[in-house]
């Protein structure tokens, strides 16, 4: 074959992996004109980590969860992040200390026990039954629990609920609240927000 630049050589229609195209090894100091296969070249780029910025994915999917996820250890600022159950949970004791639950689903007649902390608990329940958007604040305090506001009937103070409230009841130790229950009395699940705030 006669000499032709690279540039003159015909197009290749369909190139397998060991088809050779010439490579120049060491430019930078003793250049040598030699050959590679398409596998070396192949395998080269798919040694190499590239940052990927702007660019549009299409294989492979990377499948990661939705939203903003994060693992929680030790102390941690989240800001406007959404958090999912059980969202901060706390067993340190002492007035401010807020424990929140997020997105408890309760089968019909099924409960959910939520623990206070450590220590015996004083202070208010706020509860939301996502299902139905009826709100509830309670106040557990030495006399017992008492409904403060609710928006609606749906919330009651025992372990009997019918079938149109959720029941919300406390183990206490020497009349002082250890642990919450929250019974869905409905005939299907429904998904509850918790939050309470210690008090003392």
């Amino acid at each position: 074959m006669a000499d032709k630049k690279i540039t003159e050589l015909s197009l290749i229609d369909s190139p397998i992996v060991t088809d050779i195209i010439p490579i120049v090894d060491d430019p930078g100091g003793t250049p040598v004109t030699t050959k590679a296969t398409l596998t070396q070249v192949g395998d080269l780029f798919k040694d190499r980590t590239e940052t990927l910025t702007n660019k549009t994915l299409t294989s492979p999917v990377i499948n990661t969860p939705t939203g903003d996820v994060a693992t929680i250890t030790g102390a941690q600022t989240l800001t406007n992040k959404t958090l999912t159950a059980p969202l901060i949970t706390s067993t340190t004791s002492g007035i401010g200390v807020l424990n929140c639950y997020g997105n408890l689903s309760i089968g019909t007649g099924a409960t959910a026990t939520l623990t206070f902390g450590s220590a015996y608990f004083y202070g208010f329940v706020y509860i939301c039954d996502k299902s139905t958007g009826m709100l509830g604040i309670i106040c557990f305090y030495f006399g017992g629990p008492a409904v403060v506001y609710q928006s609606g009937t749906e919330f009651v103070l025992n372990s009997s609920p019918s079938t149109s409230q959720t029941g919300i009841y406390a183990t206490t130790v020497n009349a002082e609240a250890d642990t919450l229950t929250i019974k869905n009395g409905y005939a299907a699940g429904h998904t509850y927000s918790v939050s309470f705030t210690r008090l003392q």
